[in-house]
């Protein structure tokens, strides 16, 4: 598993609290030109439904994070000078520090679903795999809709079946299933 999880290219550092295990999403970045100091960041303070959401910090991301963040201090040591920090807050970067493309996660999910062999699905298709995994597991419609973020409850009320405890509630039972297939 790696940082495709974090489909969200406008998360930052400063948005997750490691103490209380959770993450705040209200940031994304709309277009990326360039590399390095000089690539150009259009972003906006808002989502694409403009809440902003906060999410726990599932254990098994947690350590990806801590992992991921330990990689870009070596790399920051590596390149030196050579670093770039136009993007310095930015989670998905390069080993370099740039901005990953807008298009970097999509392109990557599918290859290495072909490499293992796997159908083809869109990147979004996992988003509707988390909704029919919360469905199945009994959660309700509105906890489904605020833990994806839909600004609709119609949205949601496809997969039948509000405050941070029941999203905190919704990240155990995915963590619990992300668990039981990778022990399979």
């Amino acid at each position: 598993m790696d940082l495709g999880v974090l489909k969200q290219y406008g998360l930052k550092w400063s948005a997750i609290n490691w103490e209380n295990n959770f993450l705040t999403i209200k940031h994304t970045v709309t277009k990326v030109k360039g590399r390095g100091e000089n690539q150009e960041i259009h972003s906006k303070e808002f989502t694409k439904n403009t809440d902003i959401r906060t999410l726990p910090l599932l254990p098994k991301v947690k350590e990806i994070l801590i992992e991921h963040k330990r990689k870009i201090e070596e790399n920051k040591k590596f390149y030196g000078n050579a670093y770039f920090t136009h993007a310095e807050d930015y989670i998905c970067v390069d080993e370099q520090g740039a901005l990953l493309r807008l298009d970097y996660v999509t392109s990557v999910f599918g290859k290495k679903l072909k490499e293992f062999g796997l159908r083809h699905l869109k990147f979004h298709g996992l988003r509707h795999s988390c909704a029919s995994i919360l469905a199945q597991n009994n959660c309700s419609i509105s906890l489904i809709q605020s833990y994806l973020g839909h600004k609709s409850i119609k949205s949601s009320a496809i997969y039948q079946h509000l405050d941070y405890n029941a999203q905190k509630y919704s990240g155990q039972v995915i963590s619990e299933q992300l668990q039981k297939a990778a022990c399979q």
